[in-house]
């Protein structure tokens, strides 16, 4: 086989393994996009803020008290 001839068969071979990672790696971080699409920058810095300001809704005096509101309800 001729050098001209060996490369494109390489670079044939390359084309199909790069198609070939690209679709590993679309299915492999697919699940990581979120399905309602993205949220405004505004929206999630209000969030935040909101979030921040409001102190803890309970508070635990320890582990089989926390475990008690878990598994029994507010």
């Amino acid at each position: 086989m001729s050098t001209q001839a060996l490369a494109q068969k390489l670079n044939k071979e390359l084309g199909k393994i790069k198609e070939e990672m690209n679709g590993i790696k679309e299915y492999l971080f697919s699940p990581l996009k979120d399905l309602e699409g993205e949220y405004v920058n505004s929206f999630v810095k209000k969030i935040l803020t909101r979030a921040s300001q409001r102190g803890s809704f309970r508070r635990f005096n320890n582990k089989e008290s926390f475990l008690k509101h878990v598994r029994f309800g507010k």
